[in-house]
């Protein structure tokens, strides 16, 4: 269910009608607005992306790539005037390769697999459709949705003052969806994680 869910979320995007084609450029200290970005072969970032949502909580950013997406170390996509991470996507055709240190954000899908070398984040979910999700001393969080404040989320709430509790509805098991309950004593939100690959994946407790 899993992957055919996955499938579907990466046809979809490879299908979204491209609006600017950066084949050829490199994403870093590039400024982006919403909009479908396609490079007919591999995309590379070097030094920072910035995506910026133009106030608009409700702005999507999908970047299809042909082949590999690859980002030197200490690389960052940096977010902007209501960009949210749930609202940035990459379709890649081949694989991803995250340098040392790059702090990444959105749901990357790579047909083949996903490398995240050592101490590179990414703010979103990692689907590899036919080969691994390999973590190196690196971490991938599902960002909150951009209309929720958790600097402000519990103040003046009874027990932990703008720190959310975090639960998963069960032990994490590969190919599957768990929910993330976020929340404290006067309520929660829940949204559905998903880290999969096809062969193996390595998740740091």
């Amino acid at each position: 269910e899993a992957q055919s869910a996955s499938n579907a979320l990466y046809n979809a995007l490879a299908s979204a009608v491209c609006t600017t084609d950066l084949t050829g450029q490199d994403l870093g200290g590039l400024t982006l607005t919403p909009g479908v970005y396609c490079f007919s072969t591999s995309a590379q970032l070097t030094g920072t992306l910035t995506l910026d949502g133009l106030g608009n909580p409700n702005s999507h950013f999908i970047f299809q790539i042909g082949s590999t997406l690859t980002t030197a170390s200490a690389s960052s996509v940096n977010l902007l005037n209501g960009a949210g991470g749930c609202s940035v996507f990459w379709q890649i055709g081949s694989s991803a390769t995250f340098g040392a240190g790059t702090t990444f954000v959105g749901d990357v899908l790579a047909q083949a697999s996903i490398t995240m070398v050592t101490g590179s984040s990414l703010s979103g979910r990692a689907v590899a459709l036919t080969g691994a999700v390999t973590l190196d001393n690196s971490t991938v969080a599902v960002p909150p949705n951009t209309s929720a404040d958790w600097n402000n989320y519990g103040v003046g709430w009874p027990g932990t003052l703008g720190v959310p509790t975090l639960q998963l509805d069960g032990a994490p098991v590969l190919g599957s969806v768990r929910q993330l309950i976020v929340g404290n004593s006067r309520g929660s939100m829940t949204f559905s994680c998903l880290l999969w690959g096809a062969d193996a994946a390595v998740i740091p407790t």
